[in-house]
């Protein structure tokens, strides 16, 4: 077990833990929390013997979102639009939903505002019964500032993902599981038994196709997207990129590819796609 200052985390058997360890303030996020975990997930991406990473909270909660204390602190000196949260919070989802190894959310107790958001940055989550799940942007005025507003159509429709944000209701783990937000619900005292399984599976697994696979899901358009390609290809986003293709740009529901059984690296879909830069953090701002 290795203590940083907010957070735990130990390695075992490929599976990288990370719990939140601010009890007291609900493991809310404040900047050397947000700094911390950013560093231990670059550590943890470059090392080999880390092949899937979990994150959960400890005590009652999995996190509360943006340290307020900190916050008020900040106003009260006159540094709030300055004091680095946003860019900071940015950069850790961004390097959390870019993990090349397969990332879980074992999420016990709430998750709310940017603790919400962390759990949409991984790649799966696991619910304890009494987790609770709440954006907390809209009463306070404010717009979603961690990546909701990007992650929540993508993973529940933007129907859904509206009624969250806009009333801003406390969805616990059942509505979460029925909306697509989670995707298996534990009694809580069964949460690590079932993040752990789920975790050494997916350790056993082959981790550079489970990189392709994120970076493909990562670049796939939604459907509104697809609909919109199909009426207006090239879109406008490759319109400048394909007049220097060597070949004409594909639309990317005619690049599928069968995947091969052989433990080859595959073409991914979309690879006949012309390079474009598309920085994640962008969606933050």
């Amino acid at each position: 077990m290795t203590t940083h200052d907010s957070l735990l985390s130990q390695v075992e058997a490929g599976v990288a833990w990370i719990t939140l360890n601010r009890t007291a303030q609900r493991n809310a996020l404040d900047i050397p929390t947000l700094k911390n975990l950013h560093a231990l997930l670059d550590t943890y991406n470059a090392d080999p013997a880390v092949r899937v990473v979990v994150l959960t909270g400890s005590g009652r909660s999995f996190c509360a979102g943006a340290d307020l204390d900190e916050w008020a602190a900040a106003e009260a000196r006159g540094a709030l639009e300055s004091y680095g949260w946003t860019e900071t919070a940015h950069a850790l989802m961004t390097r959390l939903y870019s993990l090349e190894k397969p990332t879980i959310a074992a999420i016990n107790g709430t998750a709310v505002g940017a603790g919400m958001d962390l759990t949409l940055c991984c790649d799966l989550r696991i619910a304890g019964q009494s987790a609770r799940f709440k954006a907390g942007y809209t009463s306070m005025a404010y717009s979603p500032d961690a990546g909701a507003s990007w992650h929540l159509p993508r993973l529940i429709g933007a129907e859904q993902a509206k009624r969250l944000l806009f009333l801003d209701e406390l969805w616990g783990a059942d509505r979460a599981l029925n909306a697509g937000l989670v995707s298996d619900v534990c009694a809580d005292d069964q949460l690590q038994t079932v993040a752990s399984e789920l975790a050494t599976r997916l350790a056993a697994g082959p981790t550079f196709a489970f990189a392709q696979t994120k970076n493909s899901c990562a670049k796939a358009p939604t459907a509104a997207c697809l609909s919109n390609c199909k009426r207006n290809w090239p879109p406008a986003c490759c319109a400048a990129a394909a007049k220097t293709a060597a070949k004409p740009c594909a639309p990317p529901w005619k690049n599928a590819r069968h995947a091969s059984s052989v433990d080859k690296p595959s073409r991914p879909v979309g690879a006949g796609l012309p390079a474009i830069t598309f920085s994640f953090a962008n969606h933050y701002l």
